[in-house]
């Protein structure tokens, strides 16, 4: 049960974080708000790290995610910036699956009721947030994007998940951190990205990478207390939270079948709860 609720709050704080990167880097190079979001969260986690101890095998194995978490990240904000949150925010979930299929083939086995519920959660998450789709020009590009993110994110989940099990969530998230920010610093410095943001950007920016490293540690945890395999899904409900912000806030239109799928996520949460 406590692996579930930590799942599903590192799934609300990523949707938030997912929605307040999207619009920054609608003003702002992709590249800018990547390393500086993830440089706060390595700074943030360093801190931590200190005070609750160090797991040298956990903190290898996260590193190792990072280099995925990094690709999926800087894929993500490019997909965003050129398409709509309703759109893009589902194709990353798709990640989920692939975690899933990863974890069972080593060694998870979740109860068929648990399945049941993980695919009518993801399933319900894909629908409350398809908008509308567009095709040609940005949106296309933003498509393949999307795509790429959605393959990275789902080695990354899966990896990290192993690296908290071997022993510290704290631990994997710095890792996996230290090694992504710097790929991602590397990447703005090749692509001549500015490091400076206005102080109103900056303080978003310092919001996502605490709350992007915060999410990550609820999920590491939730992965070494559970099965890793029914933590990815559950932490992929977060479409869901971005697309009702989008809505309130940008305007983009919720259709009925949105509504829906927010009431099959609900239902399949459930499931996996009472499993």
């Amino acid at each position: 049960m406590l692996a579930a609720i930590l799942a599903l709050c590192s799934s609300l704080v990523w949707g938030v974080t997912d929605f307040t990167g999207g619009s920054l880097v609608r003003r702002y190079p992709v590249a800018t708000v990547s390393v500086l979001s993830h440089g706060t969260g390595f700074a943030g986690m360093g801190i931590v790290a200190a005070i609750a101890g160090f797991h040298g095998k956990a903190f290898l194995v996260g590193a190792s995610a990072g280099v995925f978490g990094a690709v999926s990240l800087f894929a993500f904000y490019k997909a965003m910036s050129l398409g709509t949150m309703s759109v893009v925010s589902p194709l990353l979930s798709l990640g989920s699956i692939l975690a899933f299929g990863l974890a069972v083939a080593a060694g998870d086995r979740p109860s068929l009721l648990a399945v049941a519920g993980a695919v009518v959660a993801l399933g319900g998450a894909i629908l409350a947030s398809h908008g509308e789709h567009a095709s040609g020009g940005d949106r296309r590009t933003a498509l393949g994007w999307a795509l790429g993110s959605a393959c990275a994110v789902g080695f990354y989940l899966y990896l990290l998940g192993r690296a908290a099990d071997e022993g510290g969530s704290v631990s994997a998230v710095f890792g996996s951190r230290a090694v992504s920010a710097s790929v991602l610093l590397v990447l703005a410095l090749t692509l001549r990205a500015p490091l400076r943001l206005s102080r109103r950007a900056a303080a978003g920016v310092l919001m996502i990478g605490t709350s992007g490293a915060g999410a990550l540690f609820l999920f590491g945890y939730a992965a070494s207390l559970g099965l890793i395999s029914i933590a990815t899904i559950l932490a992929s409900l977060y479409p869901v939270v971005t697309v009702l912000l989008a809505h309130v806030f940008v305007g983009e239109r919720l259709r009925g079948a949105q509504l829906v799928g927010v009431l099959l996520a609900l239902g399949g949460v459930a499931l996996v709860t009472a499993s």
